[in-house]
């Protein structure tokens, strides 16, 4: 699995087009999870960070949570994780994904 070029390549997606928030919501996913791959701890915690920082500034946008809420899980914090997936289904009601996942 090659997730340093996910990163730049997410990196590179915010940079051509930072209005696309979906895009940077995907980098920091693609940041936690280099991060846990490479075992660097401090960046594990800065994006799990800037991911709940994600959910906290756009709280109308269930990808965000639904990232988070994968971040959470792999950590183990599956009560947290679980709430995120309820929140992005309150968002998308008729989006099952969030459902399967929890």
């Amino acid at each position: 699995m090659n997730t340093e070029k996910s990163v730049e390549d997410f990196k590179k997606a915010v940079e051509l087009n930072p209005e696309f928030v979906l895009s940077i919501v995907q980098c920091y996913f693609a940041q936690y999870h280099h991060a846990r791959r490479v075992s660097n701890e401090l960046d594990v915690a800065k994006f799990l960070g800037k991911l709940n920082g994600f959910v906290n500034k756009y709280p109308d946008i269930a990808d965000g949570f639904r990232l988070y809420a994968l971040a959470l899980s792999e950590k183990g914090s599956f009560v947290e994780a679980d709430l995120l997936l309820k929140k992005a289904h309150e968002i998308h009601p008729d989006n099952v994904t969030f459902l399967v996942l929890r």
